[in-house]
């Protein structure tokens, strides 16, 4: 009764915390919405729909996963074909769980980071009940849990409202540059489009960055290199499509790590501060 009471007299607070996220989302939100546009031009481009890329945006929020979806897609809609697709064309059984196996494979790691910061929550705030702590889980991407865990490893009180407002400000800028890309991609100048192609990368380079910075630099570069290397030799020479090539190149890649982390003399410092 008493943490209760204390919840309902901090209202305020709470609110103020959203504010607070919502702020803190701004960076994430520059960075999402040139990337947005691209992954709404390259949907609409490889035949589906406005109302497919936003609704793909909408439920999976996921950019890694949603590109290379996208990719796979046009890879098995255009096989055999002489033309680019000009319509959304069905795709057969293989190749949608081929889609659905990479991209849970490339999801896996939201395992670790959402037991990570619903950790935090149940030790540091009222207990959210399992609606809040589903609209959490579903909103938490690598840009998003980076900026959360600079919260957690400072020690700060993590809140559910800080985490809804950070997570809302991402979501509105991926789904709204969704929009926009398929609504208005083919306005913007063939240069411009291409140049914001490259805006996923940059933000997967700053995230490796900042491990990379933390210490971790062997097994990280081991695990990328492993996986860049596997996803070559079965793509260019053994002529293994997206399906198949990715789920393996991203498991040799884990493995790799995973082996060089273990094997690393300060893998026993890595744990961190989780409280």
């Amino acid at each position: 009764m008493v943490v209760e009471n204390r919840f309902d007299l901090s209202s305020a607070t709470m609110i103020k915390l959203f504010f607070s996220g919502l702020a803190a989302a701004l960076p994430i939100a520059t960075g999402y919405f040139p990337v947005a546009i691209t992954f709404g031009i390259v949907t609409v481009n490889s035949g589906l729909l406005l109302l497919d890329a936003v609704i793909a945006s909408a439920l999976v929020f996921a950019g890694a996963a949603q590109f290379m979806a996208i990719g796979m897609y046009g890879t098995a809609a255009t096989a055999g074909a002489a033309t680019a697709v000009s319509v959304a064309a069905p795709l057969g059984p293989a190749a949608i769980v081929q889609i659905v196996v990479a991209g849970s494979l490339l999801n896996l790691r939201h395992l670790l980071m959402s037991s990570l910061v619903a950790h935090n929550l149940a030790v540091r705030s009222p207990a959210p009940g399992p609606a809040t702590r589903s609209l959490v889980a579903f909103g938490l991407t690598d840009e998003v849990f980076s900026v959360a865990g600079l919260r957690i490893t400072a020690g700060e009180r993590l809140s559910p409202a800080y985490l809804l407002g950070l997570e809302l400000g991402a979501y509105a800028a991926w789904v709204g540059g969704t929009a926009v890309g398929a609504t208005l991609g083919d306005v913007l100048p063939p240069i411009l489009r291409t140049a914001m192609g490259f805006a996923l990368y940059a933000l997967f380079a700053a995230l490796l960055a900042g491990q990379i910075r933390a210490g971790r630099t062997g097994p990280l570069l081991l695990a990328a290199g492993t996986a860049a290397a596997v996803n070559v030799l079965l793509r260019s020479i053994v002529g293994a499509g997206p399906g198949v090539a990715f789920p393996l190149a991203m498991i040799a890649g884990a493995l790799a790590g995973w082996f060089a982390a273990g094997r690393s003399p300060g893998k026993a410092a890595a744990g961190g501060r989780v409280r």
